[in-house]
């Protein structure tokens, strides 16, 4: 819209992702794609939390938090740190029932998963 101004348009697309994505960077030559690229990531993010099936699914949502150094209380022993990575997962389960005109209730617990590997696709996998 020009003077950084923007406007929300909906528009129906009917084909493949491929196709939605060629036909998005075809309209949006001037504007970052990725910001669309998170944007969308996000509203898919909560569209699988609303939507997965409680009865036989859960929803895993994970990502490395920080890179720990493990250490012990006291320096004068022959304790010494390590670093590791620690993943810390989301799980997603038992939704309630969905109300009109309402978000549905979904438990959350945690998992932690430490290790001195170095994050990586495989480890995420495991």
């Amino acid at each position: 819209m020009g003077d950084g101004k923007t406007a929300s348009k909906l528009v129906e697309h009917y084909g493949t992702r491929a196709e939605l994505v060629d036909y998005i960077r075809e309209k949006t030559a001037q504007w970052p794609y990725h910001r669309w690229v998170k944007d969308w990531m996000k509203w898919q993010s909560k569209v699988n939390i609303a939507t997965f099936d409680g009865r036989t699914e859960i929803l895993v949502l994970a990502d490395y938090a920080a890179v720990y150094e493990m250490k012990g209380k006291t320096s004068r022993t022959c304790e010494h740190g390590t670093t590791c990575n620690q993943l810390v997962a989301l799980v997603l389960h038992s939704p309630s029932a969905t109300l009109p005109g309402e978000e549905r209730k979904v438990q959350c617990d945690y998992w932690r998963f430490w290790s001195n590997q170095k994050g990586n696709a495989e480890q995420v996998n495991m």
